[in-house]
């Protein structure tokens, strides 16, 4: 999932997209602003790891 796909996505596009049931997204995301954060914290986290190895 990218990161302008999690600010646009629906939840259960989002749970679909990551392998999770929507039950799952929405405990550990209860308020849906909560998810884009998610997405591009692990994003960058993703990013800094592929800089490291460079």
């Amino acid at each position: 999932m990218s990161v302008t796909e999690g600010i646009e996505m629906a939840r259960s596009e989002a749970a679909r997209a990551v392998g999770v049931g929507i039950a799952t997204l929405f405990y550990r995301f209860p308020a849906h602003d909560g998810l884009p954060d998610a997405v591009l914290a692990d994003a960058v986290g993703a990013a800094l790891a592929e800089a490291r190895h460079c």
